[in-house]
């Protein structure tokens, strides 16, 4: 009698389980219809919500720049990919650790946003950075996250060199934006 009762519970629990819907189905929680921002849109959102015009002071101590890739800011240094507007950035103090987080850092592909520049005295980047560190003796990398900056050299025309503009320039804008996965 008893092994007819746990089946008759089972097959109860059963057919309760079976025939339940959930509440939300799948695609509602997942919409897999939804269009997702372009990269671009991101950058633009980035640039029309979070810009708060600022000025960020140059650094004033000594810079080296060693091997075309690594610049020294006294004890700290900022590695980054042989790119002659990077270097320009770094070696003249605009762009430096201690704004973008205060260890050694590799920042890489520097490439300037010309959708999102809006005259000819200002023009906007984006950069990669990560920051090293030590684990068990092992050098590590922290993920990639992105970061955004703008530039402002009020005597910048339409002929001005990116060299000429950068030795000119002050940075007016930092975001980080978002990590690389």
């Amino acid at each position: 009698m008893r092994n007819i009762s746990l089946i008759t519970i089972t097959i109860i629990l059963l057919t309760a389980c079976t025939s339940h819907k959930p509440a939300l189905k799948p695609h509602a929680i997942f919409n897999t219809d939804a269009v997702l921002p372009s990269e671009n849109d991101r950058i633009e959102d980035i640039f029309k919500r979070n810009y708060k015009k600022a000025k960020f002071q140059r650094y004033d101590g000594d810079i080296k720049i060693i091997d075309d890739n690594r610049a020294i800011f006294g004890k700290r240094t900022v590695e980054f990919d042989n790119n002659a507007v990077f270097k320009s950035l770094l070696s003249s103090g605009v762009l430096y650790h201690d704004i973008l987080f205060t260890g050694d850092l590799w920042v890489f592909e520097l490439e300037e946003i010309t959708f999102v520049n809006y005259s000819n005295t200002a023009k906007r980047f984006k950069f990669y950075l990560t920051y090293k560190k030590f684990l068990n003796t092992s050098l590590t990398f922290s993920r990639p996250c992105l970061y955004f900056i703008e530039l402002t050299n009020k005597n910048a025309d339409s002929h001005t060199s990116i060299e000429d503009f950068i030795k000119g320039s002050e940075l007016t804008f930092l975001k980080q934006g978002w990590t690389q996965i």
